[in-house]
């Protein structure tokens, strides 16, 4: 704690604009007196000091991660229903970061709690901002939650390389490192993976979880051709956009015997055609040429 004195003297060395709009709103209403914000005490050393803080706080501040924002936020519903899941997933959510947006094979983490977000998006088949305002609907955002908790808990049965995670068989860190499993574009390919399931699940009326059970019959090893040109590019990095993800989702659905949506039916022609353009290239004898 920090005791002040009433006659010790302190001053704002940034934020006056708002102690005067807290003035103001506390003359027109008094009863939000016992409202609290959060303060930062510096120990003053002298003038030049307290510029160098303000310029320090104004010009080089330090922008949370959207895992934090996510995390510490309870208005928006698209980061209220990823936090439910992972909450409803003790499981899944002990596999997930808080604070970073994306995390290495050194952590025992698989993901981030903004890519999880992400994958909800991906789940719906909308945008974030269209996703968000469906969501607005209690009753969708209840079914779609229960959607979601059946299908991880589906999954980490299933799934056996996520279940030897969750049995402490393997480490996170040993699936990140030699797997594509503990990728932030393979949980997307995964949202959109479930998006098909579950509208299977809505066209015949019945669920059909086995529908899981031919993701084990997929070769996950990073040096696994089959992921060049669609989730690892020419130079051997992961890359994630909507191209890589759609290519990923596109070889899980066809290997577990599902069909392709309509936004995918190109996804197999565009790896063709960038394996045969990356097959050019290498064959090319070297062209370059010194510039004067």
């Amino acid at each position: 704690f920090v005791n002040l004195l009433p006659g010790e003297f302190r001053y704002l060395c940034d934020g006056q604009g708002r102690l005067s709009g807290i003035q103001k709103v506390l003359g027109e209403r008094p009863d939000m007196a016992d409202n609290t914000i959060d303060v930062k005490f510096v120990d003053s050393r002298g003038a030049s000091t307290d510029k160098q803080v303000f310029a320090d706080i104004n010009k080089t501040p330090i922008k949370p991660s959207g895992s934090i924002n996510i995390a510490f936020d309870s208005r928006q519903v698209l980061n209220q229903m990823a936090k439910a899941m992972l909450e409803s997933n003790p499981g899944i959510k002990q596999l997930v970061c808080y604070e970073k947006t994306s995390v290495s094979t050194k952590t025992d983490k698989l993901w981030t709690l903004n890519q999880m977000a992400g994958f909800i998006v991906k789940v719906t088949g909308l945008s974030a901002k269209a996703c968000q305002k469906q969501l607005e609907s209690e009753a969708d955002r209840d079914k779609m939650l229960r959607f979601l908790n059946e299908f991880w808990l589906e999954l980490g049965n299933r799934f056996d390389l996520l279940g030897q995670v969750l049995r402490n068989e393997i480490t996170p860190q040993h699936l990140k490192e030699t797997t594509v499993v503990g990728t932030a574009v393979w949980l997307d390919s995964v949202g959109v993976y479930a998006k098909v399931v579950l509208a299977g699940f809505i066209f015949a009326n019945q669920k059909r979880w086995s529908d899981l059970d031919g993701l084990n019959n997929i070769d996950y090893k990073k040096s696994n051709k089959e992921w060049m040109g669609r989730c690892i590019d020419m130079r051997g990095k992961f890359t994630k956009n909507t191209d890589a993800v759609n290519a990923t989702a596109s070889h899980l659905l066809l290997r577990c015997g599902l069909t392709l949506p309509k936004e995918l039916d190109q996804a197999e022609a565009l790896v063709e055609v960038g394996r045969r353009n990356l097959g050019s290239l290498e064959s090319e004898p070297a062209t370059l040429q010194g510039v004067a």
